[in-house]
């Protein structure tokens, strides 16, 4: 029994050995495996046999990955593309290195190598994706975001050129290019037929036009709904909840009824679009509200009120306007926002507010509390997260909320971004285009 036993064990020794041998023995080859490929890489790329050095650390990779691997293949590629600088090299150099990068998926070398790339092959789209990709993961340094950066705020200019605009935010612009006036959206598209000219778009698509035939309002769809009288010097914004549209006349300002079909009677020096049934008017330097029969609501202890753009003497419940020789921020019901005095305030787009102190533009809260002090030669206020500013050499730029350089001074006149992120801009005088972002 005992020599049962022995023989037993001895049998199990053996089979243990030869288990231990054999793995032993198989890792010993595929380290030698391993060995044989990264010398061939490191060979062929002393030869400047770039494409086969990469196959080879790629066999190394697939018998024991690592970093250091994926760095060789980095560095072999960097030799490859300075020596056959074409586009097949460098995608196949960002390709690698983005499977690089879905391995470690925090490495911002990986990553930055292929943006670089793609950037030097034009490739914005996919270095876009490649950037998003990277602050996605958190594999952030200066150079990528300064990169991300860049694709975010890559320009384009539409090749239609306009020699007047009305700037608007609610969709739609009146334009003209010095022979006929047109509506176009957001989007640039041209949504009207062409008139003599066109006033400022409501919300609802409403304007006043020149036709041939006169003056006319028309809705949303062109369709005529009303004959305006004759010799219109200047037209407000259209407020359909009231039927009311201011029109300047000889110097003076009226209200046109579509309800009645006529011009109310009363005169102003100034008059407001209305919103939420009140309107601003000003006669002899004295500012008050009226409703929509042109009677006095209050009286505005205000020198000058500024309308914003959609027409109305408030946005989002703040009025900017002039008391005591200074522009401020004030509530609906008067009442002065913070402490912000200035020379001038530019109109309130739901973001921080332009303003003038002591010759130079900076910026403020809606609670009139300075968030950039004073240092642009003008500025416009932010509209959907970017403002126009203007350096010392009279060109405009844009800056984000940060107050980040994002789009250079290169412009002689810029205006407020919109929702569908374009605005307008002009590089030649009298002349504007439409500027939109090259990747949306």
């Amino acid at each position: 029994m005992r020599a049962v036993k022995l023989i037993v064990c001895a049998v199990l020794l053996v089979g243990l050995a030869g288990a231990w041998y054999g793995t032993v023995n198989a890792r010993l080859k595929t380290d030698a495996a391993y060995k044989r490929y990264v010398a061939a890489a490191e060979e062929s790329r002393e030869k400047g046999l770039y494409e086969q050095a990469v196959e080879n650390f790629k066999h190394a990779l697939s018998i024991k990955g690592g970093r250091d691997l994926w760095l060789k293949i980095r560095d072999t590629y960097e030799e490859y593309s300075a020596a056959i600088p074409t586009a097949e090299v460098k995608n196949a150099y960002a390709k690698d290195m983005l499977a690089a990068a879905g391995e470690y998926t925090k490495d911002t070398e990986f990553y930055l190598s292929a943006l670089l790339r793609q950037m030097e092959d034009e490739r914005y789209r996919d270095a876009k994706r490649t950037s998003d990709l990277a602050l996605k993961n958190g594999a952030v340094n200066d150079e990528i975001r300064d990169i991300a950066s860049r694709l975010t705020y890559m320009t384009k200019l539409d090749y239609k050129l306009w020699t007047s605009f009305s700037s608007a935010l609610n969709g739609y612009y009146a334009v003209s290019d010095g022979a006929s006036g047109v509506v176009i959206d957001n989007k640039g598209d041209e949504i009207s037929d062409r008139y003599e000219d066109v006033g400022p778009v409501s919300a609802d698509g409403w304007t006043a036009v020149k036709t041939a035939r006169g003056f006319r309002l028309i809705d949303g769809n062109g369709v005529e709904r009303a004959v305006l009288p004759k010799d219109i010097s200047a037209s407000g914004v259209y407020d359909a909840d009231t039927g009311l549209l201011p029109l300047s006349l000889d110097g003076k300002w009226q209200y046109f009824s579509i309800g009645e079909d006529s011009l109310l009677p009363a005169k102003y020096d100034s008059a407001s679009a209305y919103a939420e049934g009140r309107a601003a008017v000003a006669t002899g330097g004295k500012w008050r509200l009226i409703d929509a029969a042109g009677e006095t609501v209050t009286e505005l202890p205000f020198d000058e009120v500024r309308p914003a753009l959609d027409g109305g003497y408030t946005h989002s419940g703040i009025c900017i306007a002039k008391q005591g020789g200074k522009w401020h921020l004030f509530d609906e019901k008067h009442k002065q926002r913070g402490d912000l005095s200035a020379e001038d305030i530019d109109v309130f787009n739901g973001g921080y507010i332009a303003f003038k102190d002591k010759g130079k533009w900076g910026f403020a809260d809606a609670e009139g509390s300075v968030v950039k002090k004073p240092e642009y030669s003008e500025a416009k206020s932010f509209a959907n997260g970017l403002a126009a500013v203007k350096n010392e050499e009279g060109l405009w730029g844009f800056v984000d909320e940060a107050f980040a350089l994002v789009i250079p001074y290169q412009y002689r006149d810029a205006d407020y971004f919109n929702a569908d992120r374009a605005c307008f801009v002009s590089e030649g005088e009298g002349m504007y285009q439409r500027l939109g972002f090259l990747l949306d």
